[in-house]
């Protein structure tokens, strides 16, 4: 899980995961070469440290990207 979280957080403050970006669990597994269980640990992870948020929708709720501040760059 760790392995995924800082893949992730790279990806988010390098840019190549801009703030508004949805994730999606599957593209980013593959993209890492990772099982979607630790995506799912990572995103949980990202969340509660402010890198991404959880938008609530009527049918599904998506992850995304949350804005960057100047401590996260």
């Amino acid at each position: 899980m760790t392995r995924a979280f800082q893949a992730l957080r790279e990806l988010i403050v390098r840019g190549n995961l801009p703030p508004g970006s949805w994730i999606v669990e599957a593209e980013i597994a593959e993209r890492l070469g990772l099982s979607r269980t630790p995506i799912r640990a990572a995103l949980q992870w990202l969340h509660r440290e402010g890198y991404v948020v959880e938008l609530k929708g009527q049918r599904k709720s998506r992850i995304v990207v949350a804005p960057l501040t100047r401590e996260d760059a």
